[in-house]
């Protein structure tokens, strides 16, 4: 995947989810997307050479949320 479509996708999920408004909702009001902002917190679990986790790692440093790691043992979370 290009770097192009790389932001292409961030740009995209910024544009569903937004940053820093309300939390979308269904017509019951519920939500359904979580907002994008300095509160976010992401636990990153699959490989950072998948696209998904870099794509998730592009976005949050856009909207200045945190990432966290995990070394696979659930004691040290």
């Amino acid at each position: 995947i290009s770097h192009r479509a790389l932001l292409a996708a961030i740009s995209s999920l910024l544009a569903v989810c937004g940053t820093g408004c309300d939390v979308r909702t269904k017509a019951d009001g519920s939500p359904w997307l979580q907002k994008l902002d300095t509160d976010t917190v992401h636990l990153c679990f699959l490989p950072l050479a998948h696209i998904y986790e870099r794509l998730v790692l592009g976005t949050l440093l856009v909207c200045g949320g945190t990432y966290a790691y995990s070394r696979g043992d659930i004691k040290a979370l």
